[in-house]
């Protein structure tokens, strides 16, 4: 891997090069978290690990992986999809418990993705992507206002409601 590749699927993630030298030292390919190291790789004046190039390419299938999934919703819709975007990690862990700090990164990059993606298949479908964020104070006042447990068919209902679909 280049080191343009490299910068280019890490800002395809919605990761800054800080955010990648921390999952790189979480994930033991990296001793020390140095976002340094990331730019020299970046710029070339140092080449890209293997291990650090399949790590990277891993998190970039992980948000294919997403993407394809929202792309089959879309596919069996016939009205406006709402998807959540969590604005913060302490927002997405609350909601989906104990996970990688930069999941809500993987997944807006995803959300990118998906609306590039349905854009190109059909005009029609690209505004049938609607991304709502996730304020937990709103949600939890919907939730017990509608006397609802915290699940995902809960929280996709109130995406629902936000986009007018309820």
């Amino acid at each position: 891997m280049t080191g343009g590749e490299l910068k280019t699927i890490r800002e395809s993630l919605n990761l800054s090069a800080q955010a990648l030298a921390d999952l790189l030292q979480a994930s033991g390919l990296l001793k020390t978290n140095h976002e340094r190291t990331v730019r020299r790789w970046e710029d070339g004046s140092r080449g890209v690990p293997e291990d650090v190039a399949a790590f990277v390419l891993g998190l970039d299938c992980e948000v294919e992986a997403i993407v394809s999934a929202g792309r089959a919703v879309l596919i069996g819709s016939t009205s406006d999809t709402p998807f959540i975007r969590y604005e913060t990690a302490e927002d997405w862990a609350r909601y989906h418990g104990p996970g990688s700090p930069y999941q809500f990164r993987l997944e807006a990059a995803a959300l990118a993705r998906l609306r590039r993606v349905a854009m190109s298949d059909n005009e029609e479908r690209m505004r049938a992507v609607r991304i709502v964020s996730m304020i937990p104070e709103y949600y939890e006042e919907w939730r017990f206002k509608n006397g609802r447990e915290d699940d995902a068919e809960t929280r996709s209902d109130w995406a629902r409601h936000k986009i007018g679909l309820d």
